[in-house]
């Protein structure tokens, strides 16, 4: 990029002009540091009671004039496979050859077939049941679980996708696995902030014996509003709790949670509205008691919070209130220097408010300190094309550097900061620093400091 030299004939050098060197210091700026803390504040309900042998609501929804089945399913699906209130034969294959397959059966006496080499959970239900089912070589520590079957075959089968039990003897050291949600940043159209759980956690039953444990495991989402006066967050919303049976990390190939709602049919999709502020979302994760364990809670903030309204810092969403005038802002700083800079849409064609604000054409002026060749005025220009966006409270935080020669000037080194606010009347104010410049110049080394100097700035068309 162009860059110039403008020389004083009453000082050794009066002003250096840098053309297209401020860089932002973290993304699109600097982000203000998060004030959460490690665990979030309490709030929301708990997990509800767990009904014995909680059924899915598909299966909950099979008619009780439903015909008997009769039939072989695929397995390896998240869906489970339901019977009827009659008499149901129902036969899992390795088509899909996947393990967790998930049998529920109903009412009735049942035969259920699940010798297919892949690890499944069989559920007879109310009757009395039979189920023929795998036990893995080499020495039937793992098999299929069976619950309420009072009919048990097992067949030895070399079985696909699981491996041995890495618990530990001490209930201390018992770990409840889960992976963290992403959480997207977005909004509408027609100017609607959403927060919203894009991927949904993952979590697996405590491994606590030698066959894969399977445990009944929730969610609930919350979002978090910071309450800008307090500094502290505070609970707005709270989605449904969710659940599903999962297994242990034992098995290798688990596809993932089927959440189901507790009291309806139908996969959950977590969403919430918000109002302009600074958000995130935490998640209440939760086990019931299972295989020897009682009941066991984590409650953590979301890490990952991407998409445009994502803080720069990842850890919460960023949402703009109204924006200030759009236009050319002139003002000087406590040095009585010059300065200016323009603001104006990032998006044109999404409503304003949704489409963000940038800071362009920048122009700031610092005394520094050279040593023994005097002081200097340097100028530090920031041409059209490069812009900084403003933070979703109309702050904006940057840091620039520079490395370049001109004709004059060579091995020129900058360092150099800009931090601001502005309102929606367009009245601004803030902070700015030519920390350092060196540079060479007729066989002589100059090296100068600045000092940090404050700034007003107003709307002027």
């Amino acid at each position: 990029m162009p860059r110039r030299l403008r020389v004083s004939p009453t000082i050794l050098f009066a002003s250096i002009v840098v053309l297209g060197v401020l860089v932002p210091a973290s993304g699109a700026g600097i982000a203000a540091p998060s004030t959460r803390g490690e665990t979030p504040p309490p709030g929301g309900s708990g997990a509800p009671p767990l009904k014995p042998n909680e059924t899915p609501a598909a299966c909950l929804a099979v008619s009780p004039k439903a015909p008997a089945v009769n039939q072989t399913f695929p397995g390896g699906s998240q869906h489970p496979v339901c019977g009827t209130f009659q008499n149901d034969s129902l036969t899992i294959a390795d088509a899909g050859g996947v393990s967790g397959t998930q049998v529920w059966a109903g009412s009735g006496n049942d035969t259920i077939k699940a010798q297919n080499g892949q690890i499944d959970y069989v559920n007879g239900g109310v009757g009395s049941n039979s189920a023929t089912i795998d036990w893995c070589l080499p020495n039937g520590k793992i098999h299929d679980t069976t619950v309420q079957v009072q009919h048990v075959t097992k067949v030895k089968k070399k079985c696909a996708n699981v491996k041995p039990s890495t618990r530990h003897p001490a209930a201390a050291a018992v770990t409840y696995p889960f992976d963290e949600p992403l959480i997207d940043c977005t909004a509408t159209a027609d100017g609607t902030f959403h927060a919203t759980v894009a991927r949904d956690p993952t979590i697996r039953a405590a491994d606590v014996t030698a066959n894969v444990d399977w445990q009944t495991v929730a969610f609930s989402a919350l979002l978090y509003h910071l309450d800008e006066q307090s500094g502290t967050w505070k609970v707005d919303q709270q989605s449904p709790w969710v659940w599903d049976l999962a297994p242990d990390e034992q098995l290798e190939d688990f596809p993932g949670n089927l959440w189901r709602f507790f009291d309806k049919k139908g996969h959950p999709s977590i969403s919430f509205t918000a109002a302009p502020g600074r958000y995130a979302v935490a998640i209440k994760y939760h086990w019931y008691a299972a295989n020897g364990l009682g009941d066991h809670d984590v409650f953590q903030w979301a890490s990952f919070h991407f998409d445009h309204f994502a803080n720069a810092n990842l850890g919460e969403c960023d949402f703009p209130g109204p924006p200030p005038p759009d236009g050319q802002y002139t003002g000087t700083t406590d040095e009585g220097r010059a300065m200016s800079f323009s603001t104006e849409p990032i998006w044109t064609t999404a409503k304003r408010q949704v489409g963000g604000t940038r800071i362009t054409n920048v122009k700031i002026d610092n005394t520094a300190n050279c040593g023994v060749h005097g002081t200097g005025n340097f100028e530090i220009d920031l041409p059209p094309q490069r812009w900084i966006q403003l933070n979703y409270d109309n702050t904006f935080a940057f840091a620039g550097t520079s490395n370049f020669n001109t004709q004059t000037l060579l091995n020129i080194q900058a360092t150099y900061t800009l931090a601001g606010k502005i309102d929606v009347a367009g009245n601004a104010t803030g902070t700015l620093a030519i920390w350092h410049i060196s540079f060479d110049k007729s066989g002589s080394h100059y090296d100068c400091t600045g000092q940090p100097r404050s700034w007003t700035a107003k709307f002027a068309g």
